[in-house]
């Protein structure tokens, strides 16, 4: 576990995480349909080295009786379906929207899920100096009795006392190392950090 999880991050660390990665592919995805969507508007069709060769002039290209036929329906075809080609832009691009608006909401609850993370490492390493201090005083003041047990100034009644809030004192730190173990694997988790691998910068010591 690295000696101290940062308190602040960089946006762009976020960018590693699957649910983003996924999101940005989506959006990516609805953005090429919008633009498939409009190209259909267009009319569609083919030169070749054949028309090429006569010179490239209007009569030539009509020159063959069966160019104008398959020309004309390749002009006429998007005229005849406008009004569904036009329902198909229309609805890519409000898919796109959709998309976006979810690209968003993935991008907001990645930021919250990493906030909630960091402000718990706070809690966490504070709580663990804390409780690392309890267990410094009651081992001093475990210390001081059994000095004061055998030199018969204190009874065994204390010593035993002394010896139960030690013992709470070390559980009460074993908690919150334990604490900072899980929340710690949970900050890798919400970082997108894939198995065996630590996010940016996260494994360097201060």
């Amino acid at each position: 576990m690295p000696a101290e999880l940062p308190l602040s991050i960089p946006s762009e660390w976020l960018g590693q995480r699957p649910d983003i990665e996924a999101a940005e592919a989506q959006l990516r995805a609805a953005n090429a349909g919008v633009g498939i969507a409009a190209s259909a508007l267009y009319p569609s069709f083919s030169l070749d080295a054949a028309w090429t060769a006569t010179g490239r002039t209007p009569g030539a290209l009509f020159a063959s009786a069966a160019t104008p036929w398959s020309l004309a329906a390749s002009l006429l075809a998007p005229v005849f379906d406008a009004g569904t080609l036009a329902a198909q832009r229309a609805a890519a691009v409000d898919a796109y929207a959709a998309q976006l608006a979810a690209y968003r909401q993935t991008i907001l609850q990645a930021f919250g899920q990493v906030a909630d993370a960091l402000e718990q490492s706070r809690n966490d390493g504070e709580l663990l100096k804390s409780q690392t201090r309890a267990l410094d005083a009651a081992a001093a003041a475990l210390d001081l009795t059994r000095e004061g047990y055998r030199a018969g100034q204190a009874s065994l009644v204390q010593l035993l006392d002394a010896q139960r809030l030690f013992q709470q004192a070390r559980l009460g730190q074993a908690r919150a190392l334990g604490q900072r173990f899980a929340d710690c694997a949970q900050w890798f988790i919400v970082m997108g950090a894939a198995e065996g691998q630590a996010p940016p910068e996260a494994a360097r010591s201060p």
